[in-house]
This record gives structure tokens, C-alpha cells and sequence, in this order.
């Protein structure tokens, strides 16, 4: 893992691995809600919007890209 993010106000966590994958993960129950792909290089931060419906990740390149990945716009309920 080379960043990790939590939700302000859901129970997600965001990790970035190595192997330019960003997870989201129920951190209650451990599930997997989502996968995203495509940052060039490993993200080196991950921070959640204030209103937690977008993620924005920073690659050790500069690049910055922000993330509005399915499982935030789900109910609370259907995301668990």
C-alpha cells in the first residue's frame, strides 16, 4: 500500500498499490467495493472530498487526477 485515504463519513477506506490500482474497501466488513485503474504511476496520496463523493489521488510523477468512482454514489445502505 503506498497511500490510504478514509471516507469522512462512510465506512470506506482507499488504498493505492504499487500496482496502479486504487481499492475502495468497506472497512467494516472487508469487502471490496471498487477498483479503479488507470494512474500512470503508484499514487503517493490519496485524500477524499469533504463531502466524500470524489477521490483525488497524486502520483510520484506530479500528476494529480480526481477519482468519482461508482460506490460513492450509491446509497450508504447499497454500499455496505
Amino acid at each position: 500500500v503506498s497511500a490510504l485515504a478514509i471516507h469522512p463519513v462512510r465506512p470506506i477506506i482507499a488504498t493505492a498499490s504499487e500496482d496502479l490500482t486504487i481499492r475502495l474497501w468497506n472497512h467494516e466488513t472487508g469487502q471490496l467495493l471498487e477498483e479503479l485503474r488507470g494512474p500512470p504511476s503508484p499514487a503517493m496520496s490519496l485524500h477524499f472530498s469533504p463531502g466524500g463523493s470524489r477521490l483525488a489521488s497524486a502520483g510520484a510523477n506530479g500528476l494529480a487526477l480526481v477519482w468519482e468512482p461508482l460506490s460513492l454514489r450509491l446509497p450508504a445502505a447499497e454500499a455496505q
